[in-house]
């Protein structure tokens, strides 16, 4: 992943999320954390806030996805970084349905293990709806 257009680094919040025991939640989100972090400085990113799921359920993971797409149409970041997409969704639609979320407000899903994840659509928005 190269820079942006602007030639900085690309602004992202780091999405940590694990599942299992509540006991074992923070170990394995610092682990994620580090990976993240050494993902990010290799691909000119900048991580500018960390977002936990801290053992949540997927509505509560879903009105994260959904206030990040609100600072991602805010401008305020540009992507969301993810060890990987199946520990965030709990299906194939679900982490569709994420991906869409974020790229629809003009962001990007970003998966350490996969790389950039998109839909690859080409639509036309009306502006006048």
């Amino acid at each position: 992943m190269a820079k942006n257009k602007t030639g900085k680094r690309r602004r992202c919040i780091a999405y940590l999320s694990t599942v299992g025991q509540c006991k074992n939640i923070a170990g394995k989100e610092a682990g994620q954390l580090t990976c993240i972090k050494e993902y990010a400085q290799a691909h000119e990113l900048e991580i500018v806030s960390v977002w936990h799921r801290d053992g949540m359920g997927a509505f509560e993971v879903r009105k994260h996805f959904l206030a990040m797409a609100d600072l991602i149409r805010k401008r305020t970041v540009e992507a969301v970084v993810v060890v990987k997409m199946a520990v965030v969704s709990d299906t194939m639609e679900d982490a569709y349905s994420k991906i869409g979320m974020i790229a629809g407000a003009g962001g990007r899903v970003i998966s350490v293990n996969e790389g950039e994840l998109s839909l690859d659509l080409h639509m036309n928005v009306r502006k006048d709806v």
